[in-house]
């Protein structure tokens, strides 16, 4: 799935799962940089889908004024 075909429920769900690995005692340390990464990159998209949807919604309501 590309950045661009992710949704936002699908990236919470990457992060969350992403999270429950880190979480346990058995924390895989060859993936951790990699696991860290991809949450970042996940945690960016979503501060971003987030941003433009407000930016979205206001245009809308602002529409009715």
């Amino acid at each position: 799935m590309t950045k661009n075909e992710q949704s936002y429920v699908s990236a919470i769900s990457e992060i969350e799962e992403i999270l429950r690995s880190l979480d346990t005692e058995n924390v895989d340390i060859d993936r951790l940089a990699t696991d860290v990464q991809k949450a970042a990159e996940l945690i960016a998209f979503c501060r971003d889908r987030l941003a433009s949807t407000q930016t979205e919604v206001e245009r809308i309501v602002s529409s009715f004024d």
